[in-house]
């Protein structure tokens, strides 16, 4: 090759070389560099703080560079920027990247509307003074707020209490305040003042000595009140709870008016001092008026008013015992006679005439004396302390309910023997000293009844078809078929159980089903107190030659 030849090969192949590797370069590192770009969102535009939300839409960026013109950066994608100052901020963000970098500035107003002011309330006691009223701000935008409560007194906390102490409407004022300004907001409350109410409880001090002290208990309601009472006896008082002294018994009508600026009311209620003058109706429908002891459950009605006052109350005591000691037994009360149930109370009346010395409805309320042992009854109490029989056997009737299942369907002793027995029972649990029965001491008067039983077993020919049975007791014993009967029950009383056995017999017996011969009556008896004991008691009543069914017997069994 001649070395022109050469020389010019070289020059191509340097050329072709250098254009070949120009031609696969990019044509420019201007396409490589990052483009800034980015929105936001404006979290609570016209109100301070206000957070806005950033986004960058960069291109080609791998670094960020945010200013946000309050001293805040950032280089995160999408940040957030907390500003507490309205005005306009310029917010920058750079993007970089190996080939440079780029930035963009966006002019961001933050801005501060005025507040809205805006609030609610409860009244807490409406209708009383004074009244709490529960003050809550729901005012927009407000860096403050002031309350003017319309009686003088004012507050700057967001939700006051504020106590109004009469009645009327109050504009209540409430000022909301921030950098852009201030609104207020009124609202009319109505405090309400209600009349009061009228009302009163008494409890009598010590009703068996005059004078006899009442103590009022005001119930009243209202606020802002004054009272007055009227006791009708000339006595008066401006006391909330005030007591008063009665001189003598009588029915006194007291008044009370309470009183506030929206008006007053009254209630009067009658106060009984015992003894008061009572209206009754006795058992033959004739209209009497009588004076009225009252205790808890009982009250007895007297001809005259003029009696020992100690000794009447001893008598009302004993009378309310003895009820509640009857139905304790029974689990009962005696049925409702209107006439002889007053003021919520069973009576005992002191009548020239009834059905016998004392007479008392079965099953039912209302005992009466004749004045004789009306006066018996009081003398007994009032000289020696002592109690006749005859009213405790009258509740014995009274609590009798027990017909169905245990009265025998002719020459019944058992409805009689129940009052007998249960006379002594609550004689003992009241406790009162018995008074004679004629020429006999209580104490021998009650074994005389315990005794019949002794008699019957010791005379062999005795059964109970010949005694019980036909309405006989012990011949030449004491009393009759009831006083034997009682006798049966003062036994079982005392070998199987004492007063529990009581307690639960008459209950039992008022589960019976009803007797439809006297043969059943007789069973029930029979299966109520095997029932009480919890014992089988066949052979005590076979030993005692009363006449029991198979099926009783059966019964029984079933107990130990």
């Amino acid at each position: 090759m001649k070395p022109q030849i050469f020389f010019i090969a070289i020059i191509y192949f340097l050329t072709v070389s250098i254009s070949c590797k120009k031609d696969a370069n990019p044509s420019s590192t201007t396409d490589k560099k990052p483009k800034a770009n980015f929105t936001f969102i404006e979290k609570n535009q016209g109100a301070l703080p206000d957070t806005i939300n950033f986004s960058s839409t960069s291109t080609n960026a791998t670094s960020l560079s945010w200013n946000f013109d309050n001293g805040n950066i950032s280089t995160i994608s999408n940040p957030q920027s907390v500003y507490t100052i309205a005005g306009t901020y310029n917010i920058k963000l750079v993007a970089t990247n190996q080939y440079g970098s780029d930035s963009v500035t966006k002019q961001i107003p933050v801005t501060l509307n005025k507040p809205t002011p805006s609030f609610n309330f409860i009244i807490r006691n409406a209708g009383s003074l004074p009244d709490t009223v529960d003050f809550v701000s729901t005012s927009i935008n407000a860096s403050s707020v002031k309350w003017a409560f319309d009686d003088g007194n004012t507050s700057t906390v967001n939700n006051p209490q504020n106590i109004f102490t009469s009645a009327r409407v109050f504009n209540v004022k409430l000022v909301a305040t921030n950098a852009a300004g201030s609104d207020s907001i009124t609202k009319p409350i109505n405090i309400t003042l209600n009349r009061p109410t009228a009302n009163f409880n008494f409890t009598a001090t010590n009703p068996e000595v005059l004078p006899v002290t009442i103590t009022c208990t005001n119930t009243s309601t209202g606020s802002n009140v004054s009272y007055f009472w009227a006791f009708a006896n000339g006595n008066t008082s401006t006391l909330q709870n005030p007591t008063n002294n009665f001189m003598s018994g009588g029915i006194y009508n007291v008044k009370l008016v309470a009183t506030n600026a929206a008006g007053s009311d009254s209630m009067t209620k009658q106060i009984r001092i015992s003894p008061y003058s009572q209206a009754y109706t006795n058992f033959n429908g004739v209209a009497m008026s009588l004076f009225a002891w009252e205790g808890n459950r009982v009250m007895i009605l007297s001809r005259n008013s003029n009696l020992n006052r100690a000794t009447m109350f001893k008598w009302v005591k004993a009378m309310d015992t003895t009820y509640g000691y009857y139905k304790n037994c029974t689990g009962r009360e005696p049925g409702v006679i209107p006439r002889t149930y007053i003021n919520n109370r069973t009576t005992i009346a002191d009548v020239a005439s009834t059905c016998g010395a004392g007479c008392g409805y079965l099953g039912a309320t209302g005992i009466e004396l004749q004045n004789t042992y009306f006066d018996i009854m009081y003398n007994a109490i009032n000289n020696n302390n002592q109690y006749d029989q005859t009213v405790f056997y009258e509740f014995g009737r009274n609590f009798w309910f027990y017909g169905n299942q245990l009265a025998y369907k002719t020459n019944d002793p058992v409805t009689t023997g129940y009052a007998i027995f249960m006379r002594f029972m609550a004689m003992n649990a009241a406790p009162v000293n018995g008074a004679p029965f004629g020429s006999l001491s209580y104490s021998q008067f009650q074994n005389k009844i315990i005794e019949q039983v002794d008699l019957y077993l010791a005379n062999s020919s005795l059964t109970w078809a010949n005694t019980l049975g036909t309405g006989q007791g012990v011949p030449g014993g004491f009393g009759g078929s009831g006083d034997l009967f009682a006798s049966f029950c003062f036994r079982l009383r005392r070998d199987y159980g004492g007063e529990n056995f009581i307690q639960n017999l008459w209950k039992k017996a008022g589960l019976r089903p009803t007797a439809i011969t006297t043969q059943d009556a007789v069973d029930n008896f029979f299966i109520a107190a095997c029932q009480a004991a919890n014992r089988n008691l066949t052979s005590v009543f076979q030993i005692w030659r009363w006449p029991l069914s198979a099926n009783a017997i059966s019964i029984a069994s079933q107990y130990p």
